[in-house]
């Protein structure tokens, strides 16, 4: 997954009704009407946080005759799973010198005595 893909995500993650509407999701299949007892907002706000996860790749969608069926897509998930996996709490950090990785920082002039 690219890191654009993957920063559409994290963007439509940043928003608590999709969050919890995630939460809803775990393991289930729920059409819009599900989520409008759970929710104080109008089925076309629903259907708009639902787009947002549908076109970020987090939800998956099914017809099923006039139903739509929202679901959790798990690559979306594989691929944040593999983000968080990140060694970030090592023993020993590395640290970068600035002065010699290149591109790291650019180089300072000599300061004139």
């Amino acid at each position: 997954m690219t890191d654009k893909a993957l920063a559409k995500i994290f963007k439509a993650l940043g928003d608590e009704t999709r969050l919890e509407i995630v939460r809803m999701l775990a393991g289930k299949e729920r059409c819009v009407c599900a989520f409008l007892s759970t929710f104080s907002m109008t089925q076309p706000a629903i259907s708009n946080h639902l787009r947002v996860l549908r076109e970020a790749g987090i939800v998956q969608d099914s017809r099923d005759g006039r139903w739509i069926f929202y679901r959790l897509n798990p690559d979306a998930f594989a691929a944040v799973a593999t983000l968080c996996q990140l060694p970030l709490s090592q023993p020993k950090i590395e640290r970068i010198d600035p002065l010699t990785e290149p591109g790291a920082c650019p180089k300072q002039k000599e300061e004139s005595a």
